[in-house]
């Protein structure tokens, strides 16, 4: 009865001061939201809210690091797409290089996976998989339709570990590989990356979807091989030197292309399709090399068309016509490329 008593007693107590507001709040010349010190703008401006942010930013950024460094990747792409918004450009950028670093790093072990004698069996399995398409590679938003079209359960649980883990699958010679996924990476980032990595992701997911060759002989046709020189110079131009001090090894990943894509251009050959069958370079081959050299736009590239097409007007006879003939055109070509190659290492 006593702790009834007061209850009521203290309840009484507090009630009074609303009374009190609500008959001063009858005075029309005073605003409500004044008295009662509920101002939104007040409110946004206090120091307890203005300090809340930073440190829940903080938070969410250790989060995301700690998911990275443990690998749980799964994870970090639900959690980062719940507060990409929160970081800024940097932020951002620091958090992609350092998933991708982790990529990289655990890559090896994946694919030695993939090669192991209880996996012996894995590769068939997968062509029989995906034997309704016209490539054998894996890679994006649907890449774990694959798992259901798989049979064998162990297979099933590589292949399902593989893809969440941000890989793409990739084969050669009749066995697959996991290789980084950087058409996912692109999903993930784009929007909120500075401009050298999302230019980076772009390029290497284009060559990830199409490769330029596929298991040393040329992939794609003329002008897309164009397009993609052009591109990859274009790219170490603007941010060659940049991306060469911060991530040498993404600056590294491009060079490689463009190295690619160079000698493809100065080793014309049976085998990639730019000779035609009596071993003499086709008309299209010609037109290629010319319309580079009327473009002017990219010095390496223009160079390569330049060299090779000079050959091919100077020692037609010499190096085409016969397979003897254009055995003697490999060691020009292989000058060619070390030249230009020298000559990227030493502008960038």
């Amino acid at each position: 009865m006593i702790i009834g008593i007061t209850v009521f007693t203290l309840l009484m107590t507090g009630c009074q001061p609303k009374a009190n507001d609500e008959v001063q709040n009858t005075n029309p010349s005073v605003p409500q939201e004044t008295v009662q010190g509920t101002n939104p703008e007040t409110e946004a401006i206090s120091p307890e809210k203005v300090e809340a942010s930073p440190i829940d930013k903080e938070t969410e950024k250790e989060a995301l690091m700690s998911l990275l460094k443990e690998g749980r990747m799964v994870e970090y792409k639900t959690v980062l797409t719940n507060y990409i918004n929160d970081f800024d450009q940097t932020e951002i950028d620091a958090l992609f290089v350092m998933h991708q670093a982790y990529l990289r790093e655990h890559l090896t072990d994946e694919i030695d996976l993939y090669y192991s004698d209880d996996m012996a069996g894995i590769h068939a399995e997968l062509i029989a998989a995906l034997s309704d398409q016209a490539s054998y590679i894996v890679y994006g938003s649907d890449k774990l339709k694959l798992v259901d079209k798989l049979q064998t359960e162990s297979y099933k649980a590589l292949v399902q570990k593989t893809l969440e883990s941000g890989y793409a699958l990739d084969s050669g010679e009749g066995s697959f590989y996991p290789q980084l996924d950087y058409s996912e990476l692109l999903s993930v980032y784009e929007g909120h990356l500075s401009e050298q990595y999302r230019g980076y992701l772009s390029l290497m997911s284009e060559d990830l979807k199409q490769p330029l060759t596929t298991e040393e002989y040329l992939a794609v046709d003329l002008e897309t091989l164009k397009a993609r020189m052009y591109a990859y110079e274009d790219y170490l131009q603007t941010f060659g030197k940049q991306i060469k001090k911060d991530q040498p090894e993404m600056f590294e990943d491009i060079r490689i292309q463009l190295s690619v894509g160079i000698w493809n251009t100065v080793n014309p050959s049976l085998s990639n399709g730019l000779l035609g069958m009596d071993y003499y370079p086709t008309q299209e081959l010609v037109h290629f090399y010319q319309s580079i050299i009327e473009d002017d736009q990219y010095p390496i590239t223009t160079e390569a068309a330049s060299r090779i097409l000079k050959i091919i007007e100077d020692k037609r006879e010499d190096v085409f016509g016969s397979a003897e003939k254009t055995e003697l055109l490999y060691p020009m070509s292989q000058t060619i490329s070390d030249d230009l190659n020298q000559k990227l290492k030493m502008a960038y």
